[in-house]
């Protein structure tokens, strides 16, 4: 905070590739991250000093070695539809929408972070309109998030991106 630092932008909360964003478990802590008690300890002395703590997020697949792909083949586009080398979820299916809004809210609602980087968005931008949601389902709950495409503008693509009086 002394050195005028007011952002902490994680690598990665949730369980992934170590050398990459491809996604293991959406819903466990990175083992990089210690336990999830350390990453909570982490953010609340981060808050503490008036500092917010952010993590990247690759919202649009996973790693091909990830247990979602077999307890729920149906959330993801075929094999052949590979994107950067990972499982690409399909945000055609209602249930598969909901799990990627409803685990990147419950990352800043319950566990504390402050917003997302989000990967490639500008090569994704059909998918930016799940973020409304996320901001929403954040916001109904009384947490305002932060939200850092990577290569893209939020304004007139995500509903609150730049605009006065987002809910």
């Amino acid at each position: 905070k002394s050195m005028g630092i007011n952002v902490l932008c994680l690598y990665s909360v949730y369980d992934c590739n170590a050398t990459n964003l491809y996604a293991i478990r959406y819903d466990n802590v990175s083992p990089d991250m210690g336990t999830m008690d350390d990453l909570k300890n982490l953010i609340k002395e981060a808050h503490k000093r008036g500092m917010y703590v952010m993590s990247n997020t690759n919202h649009y697949g996973v790693s091909k070695e990830a247990p979602i792909l077999t307890e729920h083949p149906d959330w993801f586009l075929p094999e052949e539809q590979l994107q950067y080398d990972q499982r690409v979820f399909d945000l055609s299916n209602p249930e598969a929408r909901k799990y990627i809004i409803d685990i990147h809210s419950w990352w800043c609602t319950d566990i504390g972070l402050d917003g997302w980087r989000i990967d490639c968005a500008s090569a994704f931008a059909f998918k930016r309109n799940v973020w409304n949601d996320i901001l929403k389902k954040c916001n109904d709950k009384g947490k305002r998030i932060l939200l850092a495409p990577e290569g893209a503008h939020l304004y007139g693509y995500i509903e609150g991106g730049g605009r006065w009086g987002f809910p």
